[in-house]
């Protein structure tokens, strides 16, 4: 029974994927972990997802979530965790050993989440805007998230469906 419990926890009910809780307890054991092969953090926003919910309906709007998991699942198949933070937000933690490599996945991400929903002709592209942060021993997990949303917002402000790294003057450029 217990374990059942646990389970539900720890899953998102709609996608299939690690719920928020799960994700916050695996991040705060790999950022304390100090890692000595690169690690990362990527969260994940679907571009155009309020669009789906209001035009196609929840149903629609269900379903690309549950897409969206399968397609997470698929673009980073080696992930260490895939969570459901809430809405359309999405979390990755992944091994990384360099900038190049987590460009490289990030890539990925963008090109796997762009697709079309609904029927003709009432279709919506739905993409994604990744991200990222690298891992790096002695930076607190809370600051590690900030630098990631960071990113992420700054991504969104400028057109959305692609990623963004930390600028060159963070701490992170030094890991490459």
């Amino acid at each position: 029974m217990f374990d059942h419990i646990r389970r539900l926890a720890e899953t998102d009910t709609m996608t299939g994927l690690a719920s928020r809780a799960r994700f916050e307890t695996v991040f705060d054991e790999v950022v304390s972990s100090a890692p000595s092969a690169g690690k990362a953090l990527l969260l994940v926003d679907l571009d155009s997802f309020k669009a789906v919910n209001d035009r196609l309906g929840h149903q629609a709007g269900d379903d690309c979530l549950r897409e969206a998991g399968r397609r997470l699942s698929e673009a980073v198949p080696e992930a260490i965790l895939i969570a459901r933070l809430g809405g359309d937000e999405f979390a990755i933690l992944h091994d990384c050993g360099s900038l190049k490599n987590l460009e490289d996945i990030c890539k990925r991400i963008v090109t796997k989440l762009e697709w079309w929903v609904g029927p003709a002709p009432n279709k919506l592209k739905v993409s994604a805007s990744v991200g990222a942060a690298m891992i790096l021993p002695g930076i607190p997990a809370k600051d590690i998230f900030a630098e990631a949303d960071k990113a992420l917002y700054v991504v969104k402000a400028s057109g959305k469906n692609s990623f963004g790294l930390l600028p060159s003057a963070s701490p992170v450029a030094d890991v490459a």
